[in-house]
């Protein structure tokens, strides 16, 4: 999931870098539409880069945990039963 947030994220840059106009150029944009050009670089900068907060984080790693830790800890119980089995 974090993968395709990085993905994600790249590409909102390079869309961002993209549609910026160079210092050369000036302060003109590339698009001779300067109300859509506005527009789309409105809805560019509404998106949040980050699209899981941290409760979710926390989350998605708990569940991880739980699943590791019930791995791990049967591993355990079946070391000790071997054990004491002989």
């Amino acid at each position: 999931m974090l993968l395709i947030e990085f993905i994600v994220i790249r590409f909102l840059r390079a869309a961002r870098a993209a549609r910026r106009p160079a210092p050369s150029e000036g302060a003109a944009p590339p698009d001779p539409s300067l109300p859509e050009w506005l527009a789309w670089e409105a809805r560019v900068q509404a998106v949040s880069t980050w699209r899981l907060d941290p409760g979710s984080r926390l989350r998605a790693a708990g569940l991880a945990g739980v699943a590791i830790g019930s791995w791990v800890g049967g591993a355990l119980i079946e070391r000790f039963v071997d054990a004491a089995l002989g």
